[in-house]
């Protein structure tokens, strides 16, 4: 349960998927930063 986990990790909300379990719109959207092991950033240059 995201809202329960989020309580209980107030301090730091981020989320680390190593096996790509987690929908990113969903787990963004309960306050989460959401981070995929093996896709790197996307930024503009």
């Amino acid at each position: 349960d995201l809202d329960e986990l989020k309580e209980n990790v107030r301090d730091s909300p981020i989320i680390i998927d190593g096996r790509n379990i987690f929908n990113k719109k969903t787990v963004e959207s309960k306050g989460f930063i959401y981070r995929k092991v093996g896709e790197g950033s996307k930024t503009h240059s």
